[in-house]
């Protein structure tokens, strides 16, 4: 009987530890890793594929999400990044398919930022962060720059400026924004 009871504790445990390890891997899954380092740009692709089908489309951490692109179709493109290795353009909000796969047909750099919101119309641009970017940006259209302590101020990239400190911002005849 004292056996039978020491089994079952064991089994328990185990079955614990199971529970455990599998939900620990579950969040760390989930879990949002380093940030992708992706390079904004303004353009188009055709999607150029030689197999069979569509192109299967991926999200931001290299996963095939339930996407597809079809044969010679044309995307706007937001940004390019590396995600697992692979070179890929990201042609929605959580949505990239791989370079390969895609045909560049125009584009133009957008100004480097970590993290950009993507306008109603991409053909207006992207707008971009002060505080997320951590560098001085200047806004061509009323000559004034940003510092990134100045938390919650967007700048369309098209008119976006890169400063890398104050006296060449004010050199360059920017104003210091007023909060």
């Amino acid at each position: 009987m004292n056996t039978k009871v020491l089994m079952k504790k064991r089994f328990v445990a185990l079955v614990f530890a199971l529970i455990l390890a599998l939900g620990l891997s579950f969040l760390a899954a989930n879990s949002v890793g380093a940030a992708v380092k992706e390079t904004p740009i303004h353009g188009r692709i055709i999607v150029k594929y030689s197999g069979k089908g569509r192109v299967h489309l991926l999200n931001n951490q290299g996963n095939y999400i339930k996407k597809y692109a079809k044969k010679n179709s044309k995307w706007k493109v937001y940004a390019k990044a590396i995600i697992k290795g692979k070179r890929m353009y990201r042609i929605g909000k959580n949505t990239w398919i791989l370079e390969k796969y895609a045909k560049l047909i125009k584009s133009k750099t957008a100004s480097r930022a970590p993290r950009i919101w993507m306008s109603k119309n991409s053909e207006k641009g992207f707008l971009i962060n002060t505080a997320a970017t951590g560098r001085i940006i200047g806004n061509k259209l009323n000559k004034v720059f940003y510092l990134p302590t100045q938390k919650n101020r967007k700048v369309n990239s098209l008119n976006a400026v890169l400063f890398k400190s104050q006296a060449e911002a004010i050199a360059a005849g920017y104003k210091l924004a007023v909060i």
